[in-house]
């Protein structure tokens, strides 16, 4: 997920503008979803959209690793893992280690596998950080890998009044359309359990940074999300809503399941509903 990561949940929000519409359960008023560009937001494919299959062989893709805030990482491992089983399970399928420019090559990426799983860390400067979801092909298009130092961790959590707990679990994720663009204007709620994050550990963005609630009551451009300090050991379900079209009702546009692992920070795209 290259715009950085980000935006999490909501179970409930604030501002608007205008041309709104408000969920049946009284939450936020929403925008019309759009994209970076200002148009609106494709969501034709949603409850219908289907992956590749994934190349037919193992091939190779170079690409950066890099912190929100400090930018390309030297000396990051990155590992490759099939699924997300293996990834918890350590049952790795490729590795590769960033150069003194974060840059990596001849990563090698797993066969029929569209969206692998990928772990980076640096010694104690970083958090383990996993991305899930994450769509890859053959090409030669650099990977945009995202990795969180420790410092940033905290750094950020401080600008939204929170202190950041090193034993808890941190997720991210970025709401794209059928295009694969970034959706601004869409909001995420994230349960563990069957119970929903409390709204004192959920923060959207205002460009690259979380901001207040008050001040940023959905996804920004960027489409990014974020929640701190969530009790790990088990899974948290994330479910992304949108008005896709002016005039339209608040609908579910995504949906996955991603680990709380403790001290690390779990990355997850957010693509339309599959079929």
């Amino acid at each position: 997920m290259r715009t950085k990561w980000a935006a999490l949940l909501v179970v409930t929000l604030w501002g608007c503008g205008d041309s709104t519409t408000t969920p049946p359960d009284g939450g936020v008023s929403l925008p019309p979803a759009t994209i970076m560009s200002g148009a609106n937001a494709d969501y034709s494919c949603n409850g219908t959209r289907t992956d590749p299959a994934g190349n037919a062989q193992t091939y190779m893709r170079s690409g950066t690793v890099s912190d929100q805030l400090a930018g390309a990482q030297a000396g990051a491992l990155i590992e490759v893992f099939r699924t997300v089983a293996d990834a918890m399970s350590g049952t790795r399928f490729s590795m590769a280690t960033s150069d003194g420019s974060g840059n990596f090559t001849d990563l090698m990426l797993p066969d029929h596998d569209y969206r692998p799983t990928f772990k980076m860390t640096k010694g104690t400067d970083a958090l383990p950080t996993y991305e899930f979801d994450l769509p890859t092909q053959p090409g030669s298009t650099p990977l945009a890998l995202n990795m969180l130092l420790k410092t940033t961790a905290a750094g950020l959590s401080g600008i939204v009044g929170v202190t950041y707990d090193g034993t808890k679990a941190l997720i991210a994720g970025a709401v794209r359309d059928c295009g694969g663009n970034f959706v601004k204007g869409a909001i995420a709620s994230v349960t563990v359990g069957g119970t929903a994050i409390p709204d004192t550990s959920v923060f959207y963005f205002m460009g690259q940074i979380p901001a207040p609630r008050s001040r940023a009551p959905y996804t920004d451009v960027n489409g990014l999300f974020t929640g701190v300090n969530i009790t790990p050991g088990s899974s948290a379900v994330i479910e992304v809503r949108a008005v896709p079209t002016a005039g339209g009702a608040v609908t579910v546009v995504g949906r996955t399941t991603v680990p709380l692992i403790a001290g690390s920070l779990s990355i997850v795209e957010l693509p339309p509903l599959a079929q």
